[in-house]
């Protein structure tokens, strides 16, 4: 194998893989990143055994041919050499030490044989869709903070996806709960996906395709079955299993009409939040919400921090009510709200909480209130 490369375009690819390898791996060939040379194309895999990612990029062929390298020393490498120089990979055979070079630099780094690199068949998938990345982004974006990082329930370890039939429209739904917060977002004018079937989406991948959509502005093409997705974003492919298990049926706890409408400028309440949670225990961050006619008060203490008050005039005509949140799970919601105002249905002490938008109902929360 043989080949010339941009520096710049191999870096840019690295930089989209190597996150996914780790450093010190039990399983030595999964330290390492696949290269495999055909066709005046270079393309990287890169994988842990639940996610695959494949980056192709355009390089002058010498000679065709496979082998696998340290993720992360080609990566170091490469990001110290100069910017705009040509790079040049070779190695005579698979048993062979890989040589790199460019200008009066020359590497010779260890290989592991192509055969043991573990690759992901990628069949054609019976399900296929496209969705821009700005709506993919908020898919994931509005979601993934509620994600569950515990193992028990490995099941809450994601994003549940499904396709729902919505006022006789095809609506894609991601949600996301740990069981202490729920979030959930709809997304109308998705063709072609009412034979979709009900997915997790695994954190880690959840995490990783955000990367990598960060500067891709056009569509996204996703192809699914029941245990993998695959995501192709022009050069590139991620693909993942899914998350074996079933999401429980988030609609139950969804509640439907609380009586007790707030309406509150977002930023100022989240402020609010902010900064009374400052003396609130470090644990459980609790902070108490009152509310009376037109008046809100968010108070919090801890006998080691002290105590703190701060009132706020509101639109609120409904029942008093005390209610209590972790002001961190609070604020992680507000964040997510692009808009002036915002909308709490509260119930009683002990009830779920709904929060959403004044004025777009497409993406809900629900916390669970604690008891202080």
């Amino acid at each position: 194998m043989k080949i010339t490369v941009e520096r710049d375009e191999l870096l840019r690819a690295l930089n989209h893989i190597q996150g996914l390898v780790e450093k010190r791996n039990t399983v030595p060939i999964l330290s390492n990143i696949l290269l495999d040379v055909n066709d005046n194309k270079l393309r990287i895999f890169a994988t842990d055994m639940i996610i695959e990612v494949v980056q192709s990029l355009n390089c002058d062929v010498l000679n065709t041919g496979k082998t696998t390298i340290s993720a992360h020393t080609l990566y170091d490498i490469i990001r110290k050499l100069s910017t705009g120089s040509q790079v040049e990979i070779m190695q005579a055979g698979t048993k062979d030490p890989i040589e790199i070079k460019s200008g009066k630099s020359n590497f010779k780094l260890p290989s592991i044989s192509p055969e043991e690199f573990p690759t992901m068949d990628n069949a054609k998938m019976p399900f296929n869709f496209l969705i821009k990345s700005n709506d993919l982004c908020l898919l994931l974006d509005r979601t993934k903070f509620a994600m569950s990082a515990e193992e028990t329930r490995h099941y809450l370890n994601g994003i549940y996806l499904h396709a729902e039939n919505v006022k006789d429209k095809e609506a894609l739904i991601a949600v996301a709960t740990d069981g202490h917060r729920l979030a959930k977002i709809q997304l109308d004018k998705i063709d072609k996906i009412g034979n979709m079937p009900s997915i997790i989406l695994p954190r880690k991948a959840v995490l990783e395709i955000r990367k990598l959509l960060e500067d891709y502005e056009k569509e996204v093409s996703i192809s699914l079955d029941e245990n993998k997705i695959c995501f192709s974003l022009e050069a590139l492919t991620f693909s993942s299993k899914l998350v074996d298990g079933h999401f429980p049926d988030y609609s139950k706890v969804i509640p439907e009409g609380n009586k007790n409408i707030l309406i509150v400028n977002r930023k100022s309440f989240s402020e609010i939040v902010d900064r009374i949670s400052t003396v609130s225990t470090e644990r459980s961050q609790a902070i108490k919400i009152s509310l009376e006619k037109k008046m809100l008060a968010v108070s919090a203490s801890s006998p080691d921090s002290g105590s703190a008050v701060e009132q706020l005039a509101v639109n609120y005509d409904s029942e008093p009510i005390k209610i209590s949140f972790n002001a961190r799970y609070l604020l992680d919601i507000t964040n997510n709200i692009n808009e002036e105002n915002i909308r709490l249905e509260l119930e009683t002490p002990s009830s779920p909480t709904l929060i959403r938008g004044e004025q777009d109902a497409s993406c809900i929360y629900v916390i669970m209130p604690m008891r202080v």
